[in-house]
């Protein structure tokens, strides 16, 4: 516990200017914005915090260093290996920042009451998070492409361990084929949300849930799995306060967990059987649908942390960065996401579908269709015979 704390105590820079970056931005806009909402707060913090995630990226690591990855002269062939993914890395990277300086920019020309998704296009909502998806979906591709063959051979067969928080670990081909399937999975979703809203129809909702879940899960025993527990088995004891490295992988694995039977399954089925939101607040639920703010927030969120892992642990492979910043960050990008999750959770994932997804995961694994067809009859039977 004691060598933890030395370790966290002495990665403090990033959080310090990620602290001060955050007061500025947050202050200099919201100084401008009057709001009655006591979560209005909460959701400028975060938005804040995710903005000022990304100015410190680029401004400390993209900038200074952009000249050695993507440019290169005619006569140093080096310079064109894994071309591909570093244009599609770039252009991921704009997306997401692109989205946050929209969500910014979009509520600071609208009070609360206006803060609504009538603001906002939903064609060009749903327009974007295709976009955000393909994005994703792309630069998992090309990384697999490019660097396929070379990191197959860095695998530790005998652990199988990832490589994506270790400084001296590289990562696997494998962990990158899993890493493009779940960005399928990202995408598969919030079409279906997007669905689910333009639908009024329980029954159709519930058959494109069973549909799109098992248009994309038949698929994954085709992928590899990379368990989180190996990242952190074979230590001394195992303990939790070992190393930051084993603490970020632990936190990670029930992170996971947490995210893909709530925040996954759990909230598909919430969309299917109760609709786009539980709250009775009508503001609540406009901000709250999949074209509002605050989803759009979580969205962003989630999709950042999906590959900035593996960015910030190239950054720390090509000695543009150190192993304790890009640690830092990534703890941070975290609590970040954590906190843009929350109104989701709170207004949108019906408690019973939480438990229901949670049980069966442990329960009935890798079952993954027929685990949400029985969350939702246990939704629909909570539903008519408890009342809340």
């Amino acid at each position: 516990m004691r060598h933890f704390i030395q370790n966290v105590s002495q990665r403090y820079e990033y959080f310090y200017y990620s602290v001060v970056l955050i007061v500025r931005v947050q202050t200099m806009i919201k100084n401008n914005i009057t709001d009655d909402d006591d979560n209005f707060n909460l959701w400028w913090w975060t938005v804040s915090s995710y903005l000022a995630f990304f100015l410190l990226l680029i401004a400390r690591f993209v900038v200074p260093h952009s000249g050695e990855m993507f440019h290169w002269k005619p006569n140093e062939r080096r310079r064109r290996f894994a071309m591909n993914h570093r244009i599609c890395g770039a252009m991921h990277l704009l997306v997401l920042v692109f989205g946050g300086v929209h969500l910014m920019l979009l509520s600071s020309y609208n009070t609360s009451s206006s803060f609504t998704s009538s603001s906002m296009s939903r064609l060009a909502v749903v327009a974007f998070d295709l976009v955000l998806g393909l994005s994703g979906i792309l630069v998992t591709r090309t990384a697999v492409k490019d660097f396929g063959k070379l990191h197959s051979r860095v695998r530790e067969r005998r652990t199988k361990s990832s490589g994506v928080l270790h400084e001296t670990k590289t990562v696997a081909t494998e962990e990158m084929e899993e890493h493009f399937f779940y960005q399928m999975v990202n995408l598969t979703q919030v079409l279906y949300l997007h669905f689910c809203e333009t639908c009024d129809g329980k029954n159709a909702r519930t058959l494109a849930l069973v549909l799109s879940t098992w248009s994309i899960w038949r698929y994954r025993d085709r992928f590899p799995v990379n368990s989180f527990s190996r990242n952190y088995e074979g230590g001394e004891n195992g303990r939790w306060f070992e190393s930051v490295e084993n603490f970020l992988y632990r936190a990670k694995k029930w992170q996971y967990v947490f995210y893909k039977t709530c925040l996954l399954h759990g909230l598909n089925v919430s969309s299917a059987i109760f609709g786009s939101s539980r709250s009775s607040s009508s503001k609540t639920t406009t901000i709250l649908t999949t074209h509002g703010e605050r989803f759009q927030l979580y969205w962003l969120c989630l999709n950042a942390s999906y590959v900035m892992e593996f960015f910030l642990q190239t950054l720390v492979k090509k000695k543009y960065g150190t192993q304790s910043n890009a640690l830092l960050m990534n703890q941070f990008l975290m609590v970040v996401s954590s906190l843009s999750a929350f109104p989701v959770v709170v207004h949108r994932v019906h408690p019973i579908a939480f438990v229901a997804a949670l049980a069966l995961n442990f329960l009935n694994r890798k079952q993954e269709t027929a685990n949400v067809c029985l969350t939702c009859v246990a939704c629909v039977v909570f539903d008519r015979y408890v009342k809340i």
